[in-house]
C-alpha cells in the first residue's frame, strides 16, 4: 500500500511518501537513515514521533506522523 502525507519535522512541514518499506534519505549525504526509534506523540493520540539516524555521516532527523492504524 502506498500513500503520501504531510510529516512535521524539525525541518518543518514537507509532503513525504510514508511507507514501512521505505525509508527518508539523508539531507546532508544522501544515505538512506535507520529507525532509531518510535514514540507516542507528547501532546496527540493518533500521532507518533519517529527518529531515524544516518550510520554514514550520523545525522538525525525527526518527523510526526500519524499512528498506524492497529498500534
Amino acid at each position: 500500500m502506498n500513500r503520501s502525507t504531510r510529516i512535521r519535522s524539525d525541518e518543518g512541514e514537507r509532503s513525504s511518501h510514508i511507507s514501512p518499506f521505505l525509508l527518508p534519505t539523508c539531507v546532508t549525504c544522501g544515505a538512506a537513515m535507520n529507525l532509531l526509534a518510535i514514540e507516542p506523540h507528547s501532546k496527540a493520540a493518533k500521532r507518533e514521533m519517529r527518529t531515524f539516524g544516518c550510520s554514514q555521516c550520523g545525522s538525525q532527523y525527526r518527523c510526526d506522523v500519524p499512528r498506524q492504524s492497529g498500534t
